[in-house]
């Protein structure tokens, strides 16, 4: 895998860092303005993930959401109706992680954490 940043990979880390939301490789592909093949994409997304540049969280639809964290921690809201993702800036567990950390003598470096729910689109249907 090359570790050149090429004019697909700036563009795709533009489009992920300028978004507010995770997305997916088909939302990403969307964004672009000149289209590799799909296989680029994937590609580019495995670099970055590698190179800890993007992280992504798979929910139970299988889909894999990419995302660039703003803090140390990463939380989401996620309808299981319409699949739409919110990336929560918020950090709820911060006491909880010191505790488990001291109990089980575990040094943790990130966590993820996510609601599943329905958004207040799809109960309004």
């Amino acid at each position: 895998m090359s570790s050149k940043l090429t004019g697909y990979r700036k563009e795709i880390l533009n489009i992920i860092s300028g978004s507010t939301v995770p997305l997916t490789v088909r939302d990403i592909y969307d964004k672009m303005q000149n289209k590799p093949d799909y296989s680029t994409v994937y590609r580019a997304m495995d670099y970055f993930v590698k190179k800890h540049n993007v992280k992504h969280i798979t929910f139970c639809d299988n889909v894999k959401l990419y995302f660039r964290k703003s803090g140390k921690n990463a939380h989401f809201l996620h309808c299981t109706s319409c699949h739409k993702t919110i990336q929560v800036d918020k950090c709820f567990v911060g006491q909880e992680e010191k505790n488990i950390s001291e109990k089980y003598d575990f040094k943790i470096n990130d966590h993820f954490l996510y609601f599943m729910g329905i958004c207040s689109e799809c109960r309004s249907i």
